[in-house]
């Protein structure tokens, strides 16, 4: 049997200082959730030294399949609809287009 190759994807996003905290607060949230997913096998969040207004999402999912599986199971994305409904108050509209959750639902 092949062994299949993780699939990783990167996303930033602007955020403004008087929403980081409850940015990273969510963000805590997916993580968690994340580490349950049977399609994640990792999740990193980090600020861009250049500008700290700016984080990048890092979601590394075991293979391409397991993405495209991740993105068609309801069930499983159910469980992030409150989190991502949150997310959209706090990144501004131009940045939520970049924004993983955005493409998914």
């Amino acid at each position: 049997m092949p062994l299949s190759k993780p699939f990783i994807l990167t996303i930033g996003c602007k955020i403004w200082p008087e929403k980081q905290k409850q940015y990273v607060k969510l963000m805590q949230q997916i993580a968690s959730l994340s580490k349950k997913s049977k399609y994640l096998s990792s999740f990193q969040l980090w600020n861009n030294l250049e500008d700290p207004e700016v984080y990048i999402e890092r979601y590394e999912y075991k293979s391409r399949q397991h993405y495209n599986r991740f993105k068609k199971d309801k069930k499983e994305l159910k469980k992030f609809m409150p989190l991502v409904e949150e997310l959209k108050k706090i990144i501004s509209q131009k940045d939520i287009q970049q924004n993983l959750w955005h493409k998914l639902f």
